[in-house]
């Protein structure tokens, strides 16, 4: 399906996620709140948005499997900058939650991030996402409705891999800095 035959480029489901996504984050900054549950969830939902949408006006390839993975690793490292931002404009400095992790979990959650990280990127690599190879009607159908929801060809899925591989490489960052930190502290 060509790019050009769909009405839109970023798809209905995109939009739904990111206009109040913005909106929270605006009003966080208008206030200066600084890091709270919607804007964590907002700089989330906007860091692959940018990411991808970057990625997609560029003319690179858009499956290679190098891309998709710089893509989340430039992801990963706007939202991480973004948090570390939205913690510094807070008007009041009093801190209102206690950031303590246990060894255990944070073990656990690291070991999930690698097997998530691993599973998802190796997947991407093995067997690539596209609708160019698509040659029964099912599989065409499919491709064509997920245009539809998510957008043109090529952004949806680049949005997709940008934020599940973005949300696995988060979760191995956060925790192996938690374990060093736990190891050389003390």
């Amino acid at each position: 399906m060509n790019a050009l035959s769909l009405p839109w480029v970023i798809g209905p489901v995109c939009w739904i996620l990111l206009l109040p996504s913005a909106t929270a984050m605006l009003y966080t900054l208008g206030e200066r709140k600084g890091l709270t549950p919607a804007s964590l969830v907002s700089s989330y939902i906007l860091a692959p948005f940018i990411v991808s949408i970057s990625y997609y006006l560029l003319s690179i390839e858009k499956n290679s499997p190098i891309n998709m993975i710089s893509a989340q690793i430039i992801t990963a490292l706007l939202l991480f900058s973004m948090v570390f931002l939205l913690s510094r404009i807070r008007i009041d400095k009093e801190i209102t939650f206690e950031r303590r992790l246990e060894f255990k979990p944070a073990l656990k959650l690291l070991f999930w991030g690698i097997v998530l990280l691993v599973v998802f990127d190796g997947l991407l690599i093995r067997f690539p996402l596209g609708c160019a190879g698509a040659t029964s009607l099912t599989a065409f159908n499919k491709c064509k409705t997920g245009e539809m929801l998510f957008g043109a060809k090529g952004f949806g899925e680049l949005w997709f891999m940008v934020n599940v591989g973005t949300m696995a490489l988060i979760a191995t960052c956060l925790s192996s800095f938690h374990l060093a930190r736990r190891l050389f502290k003390g």
